[in-house]
């Protein structure tokens, strides 16, 4: 991949790029060993948050994947909303932390009110054996089931945040 440069967006008989072949590099991807490297020369995430540019979103989850390699990752949220998810695992129990960003205003400043959203499939890897998994702030157990090391389960509702418990 290389850098564009920027060209003018007005007038449209000018809006192309005026350099044909460019070398600056805009990714170097390296593999050495069993680890990989992913260096972007600009701030693609930024970019993307800002612009939505779908061909953005496919670069980073397609780099993710590749920096991840075979490797399964920890946690897998199935749904269609605007859903921030963030996982650890502690000697006590595990926790899932659902952030709700489904809104209008999700990029443009304070929320007018939330949106809930519902019915979030999720499958979580853990080290060890789960006896319960619990929506915290909800109050209320969750069904779920498990397959060594995948816990499957649903998260009945997020309105803005919510935090399951598997202990």
């Amino acid at each position: 991949m290389t850098v564009v440069p920027s060209y003018p967006s007005f007038p449209p008989e000018m809006v192309y790029p005026w350099t044909q072949h460019t070398t600056e590099p805009a990714a170097c991807f390296r593999e050495m060993g069993s680890s990989r490297v992913a260096y972007f020369s600009g701030d693609m995430d930024r970019t993307f948050w800002l612009s939505g540019n779908a061909d953005l979103s496919q670069l980073l989850h397609q780099t993710i994947r590749w920096l991840r390699g075979e490797s399964a990752p920890p946690v897998t949220v199935t749904g269609d909303e605007l859903v921030e998810i963030f996982a650890w695992e502690t000697e006590p129990a595990c926790a899932l932390h659902l952030l709700n960003y489904t809104n209008p205003s999700a990029m443009r400043g304070p929320f007018q009110r939330f949106h809930p959203v519902a019915n979030h499939e999720v499958e979580f890897r853990a080290a060890r054996p789960i006896k319960s998994v619990r929506a915290l702030p909800a109050g209320q157990p969750i069904a779920f089931r498990q397959e060594g090391s995948k816990v499957s389960f649903t998260v009945p509702v997020v309105e803005d945040y919510e935090v399951i418990s598997l202990a």
